[in-house]
């Protein structure tokens, strides 16, 4: 049985309820690509159909570094640790199946898109769960890959300003 995109936003909304799972409708731009975008769960991750390519539904989370992070990231650390993180992420993609895309420009890494595509024509209620656990465990995964990454990495630095600002003669 194949549903069109606003049946199963409906059926959707319908089973986070059932589920007690928070969801909203996030409004959409007259020029958006998206038919629909469902804001489900905390943290909060993106569930849509598009217009161009409707027969697919997205199970998407993003994750934002702070600025301090992008300046770490992207400034303070040398390329082959930044280049080790992108690999462990990429790996951790493949691993799980998931599409990743790293947001920012020109070289500067500003984030991280994570999400699933499903293309079931018969996609029913326990297939929406199975895909937003999924998705929800891998957002976990990712975060402690980064939480690894980033924060040996910064507690690293403020132990080495901590050691230039000591007055004592051992540390400096």
């Amino acid at each position: 049985m194949v549903k069109i995109p606003e049946q199963l936003k409906n059926m959707i909304i319908d089973w986070c309820k059932q589920d007690n799972i928070d969801c909203k409708e996030i409004p959409q731009k007259e020029d958006s690509v998206m038919i629909w975008n469902l804001g489900i769960g905390k943290p909060e991750m993106s569930v849509y159909i598009q217009h161009k390519l409707h027969d697919r539904i997205y199970f998407q989370h993003r994750i934002a570094f702070t600025d301090e992070q992008q300046k770490m990231i992207n400034e303070t650390w040398q390329k082959s640790k930044k280049n080790s993180m992108i690999l462990n992420l990429q790996r951790n993609s493949v691993t799980f199946d998931v599409f990743q895309t790293f947001l920012g420009g020109t070289g500067k890494i500003t984030g991280i898109l994570e999400y699933l595509i499903d293309s079931n024509p018969s996609f029913e209620k326990h297939d929406f769960i199975k895909k937003l656990l999924r998705i929800q465990q891998i957002q976990t995964i990712t975060f402690n890959i980064l939480n690894t990454s980033l924060g040996t990495e910064m507690n690293i630095l403020k132990q080495q300003q901590n050691a230039k600002d000591s007055k004592n003669p051992l540390t400096g």
